[in-house]
């Protein structure tokens, strides 16, 4: 190592440990640094001092720099956790959401338009992914509308409904969010001022028959009154429940594979009429 001074005073040297001043007297052989206490070999008085063999420095001296570090660290750490701590607790408000067209109102958009249906409830856990009406949606349908006006009548009421003409009717299909019922078949009559003559509710998704009939027979029973049991096939146990009185004006028939109502007129012959067909299904399994 070479000396800052001349020889005649005390030498300044870089302790090779460290790099920090090393302090020597002239002439020394030894010198110990005084920031991490490594000893270091001067050699001859005047030459530059033998590399020392580092090693790892003992002695309370030689903690030092590492417990000024640590110290630091810690501070450092307790620091940005209290930062994070602070902003947790202060959290900003959400942007607002710019407008868009979607927020402005429809132009021209009727006052008096029809109240839409209850909105379609999701399927329960492990059901087939049909988004479906409630029963008591069906109140909405009016009885007085005719074939030329059920299109807008009903796409007003259910959104999206597949529609189809099958033999003399004009079909619309409702799918139904209903533990029993998995969609209600509305037809009208296809001819001039038809009118609804009837409507047909069917099994659960993945059912081809009704596996309660009877629980849903004694529930239209609270409504509709007493119904006729007919045996339909003796070795199968097959039966259906009719109601009847006012037949062929109105009647309602439960088949082992889907219910079945008739209108000749649409209003129906109470208590054989939709609306008291669909409060009763309604009030027994919602």
């Amino acid at each position: 190592m070479q000396s800052s001074q001349s020889s005649a005073g005390p030498r300044i040297l870089r302790c090779p440990h460290c790099g920090a001043p090393l302090d020597a007297a002239p002439h020394a052989l030894m010198a110990r640094c005084a920031y991490c206490g490594h000893n270091v070999r001067l050699g001859e008085a005047g030459a530059p001092p033998a590399p020392a063999r580092k090693r790892p420095a003992t002695g309370a001296s030689s903690r030092l720099p590492l417990l000024i570090i640590g110290v630091f660290m810690a501070l450092v750490g307790s620091v940005t956790a209290l930062g994070s701590y602070m902003s947790g607790l202060v959290t900003p408000p959400p942007a607002a959401r710019p407008a868009t067209h979607a927020d402005a109102p429809v132009p021209g958009a009727a006052a008096n338009a029809p109240a839409p249906a209850p909105a379609p409830v999701p399927p329960a856990a492990g059901k087939p992914a049909v988004v479906g009406y409630p029963m008591r949606s069906l109140l909405g349908v009016s009885v007085a509308v005719d074939i030329d006006g059920s299109r807008a009548h009903m796409g007003g009421l259910f959104p999206g409904i597949s529609t189809g003409q099958l033999a003399g009717e004009l079909r619309y299909s409702v799918p139904l969010s209903h533990r029993w019922f998995s969609v209600a078949e509305l037809s009208w009559k296809n001819e001039k001022a038809g009118k609804l003559d009837s409507v047909a509710f069917r099994p659960p998704l993945g059912d081809d028959k009704f596996k309660n009939q009877k629980e849903i027979a004694d529930c239209l029973s609270k409504g509709l009154g007493s119904p006729k049991v007919r045996e339909l096939d003796h070795l199968a146990g097959e039966l259906s429940y009719f109601w009847g009185p006012h037949f062929p004006t109105a009647w309602a028939d439960l088949y082992a594979s889907y219910l079945w109502l008739s209108f000749d007129d649409p209003k129906g012959v109470p208590p054989v009429t939709l609306a008291q067909v669909v409060r009763s299904l309604d009030g027994c399994a919602p």
